[in-house]
């Protein structure tokens, strides 16, 4: 068994087995994760499924709407919740959900980045994730499937919205954030391609990811801008989000397609999070001053 494993196993099974005494004792009952994805190529779509399938066994699948319920105190959740998100905008998306989420009865939130789906031809768009989605590719041996890659576009979104899931934005150009230093920067890096797509879609946009996830990406004066305009912003940092959580700090779990049920389930259960306990810290610290 590899060492990783090994790792997941001792990291898991003590999670595992504190929570579910937490629960016998009328503690730490409710939770709510939140999964974050990206592209799921075409090689790999029985593997998101059985993962999605593994996950559904022991979590309950909520949708956006149940998730800003339960913040707003109108519908408290109960159990064990999670909301599987998608971010950048990749066209296989669309075809997963189609194709598996939707059969399953699961309905995510996909997070766009604006003017990614604005890049008309595959070779624009190929250009785009290798510049803005993902820079370090520069350079370097790309993915096998980079071929199939490619961008939703309006009409895609559309779709996914008459088929029961949500929509949130991801920034105009995913930008570092961090390196804007005027307020008009980030105006219109995070707010005004957002203004634009409700405008095409006729909807108001509620959530917001900020590019590449961790804090040294995000700024004090980025989470001011974003707060100004959406009304649930989302880390890429894991955390279970718990009824006092923030509503413009939530937390997301990334899940790969490499990752085992085994290693999917510890995150579940929580063993990755003191990892962040201190990038939080600094994020909560802004909130005093932001919001």
């Amino acid at each position: 068994m590899a060492l990783r494993k090994i790792i997941i196993i001792f990291l898991y099974l003590p999670f595992l087995i504190s929570n579910a005494i937490l629960r016998i004792f009328g503690l730490n009952r409710d939770l709510v994760r939140i999964i974050l994805m990206h592209d799921i190529p075409v090689g790999k779509h029985e593997i998101f499924k059985s993962q999605i399938e593994y996950i559904s066994k022991k979590w309950t699948f909520i949708t956006t709407k149940e998730l800003e319920e339960h913040y707003s105190g109108k519908k408290k959740l109960k159990g064990r919740n999670v909301l599987l998100t998608f971010d950048d905008g990749f066209h296989s998306n669309k075809v997963i959900a189609e194709k598996i989420l939707d059969p399953l009865g699961v309905k995510a939130l996909f997070f766009v980045v604006g003017n990614f789906i604005k890049q008309e031809t595959q070779e624009d768009q190929q250009n785009f994730i290798k510049d803005s989605l993902y820079p370090d590719w520069r350079g370097h041996d790309l993915p096998d499937n980079f071929d199939e890659m490619k961008s939703m576009d309006i009409e895609d979104l559309k779709i996914l919205l008459n088929n029961g899931h949500s929509l949130g934005f991801h920034t105009t150009n995913h930008a570092n954030l961090a390196t804007l230093s005027t307020r008009q920067g980030l105006k219109k890096e995070i707010i005004d391609g957002a203004i634009e797509l409700e405008k095409e879609l006729d909807l108001k946009i509620k959530h917001f990811s900020f590019g590449f996830g961790n804090v040294e990406f995000f700024s004090k004066d980025a989470l001011k801008v974003a707060h100004d305009h959406f009304e649930f912003i989302h880390t890429g940092m894991r955390g279970n989000n718990q009824i006092n959580t923030p509503i413009w700090a939530l937390r997301r779990d990334t899940i790969s397609l490499d990752d085992s049920h085994l290693e999917i389930a510890s995150f579940l259960e929580g063993s990755a999070d003191r990892r962040y306990s201190n990038a939080f810290k600094k994020y909560e610290s802004w909130l005093k001053d932001a919001i």
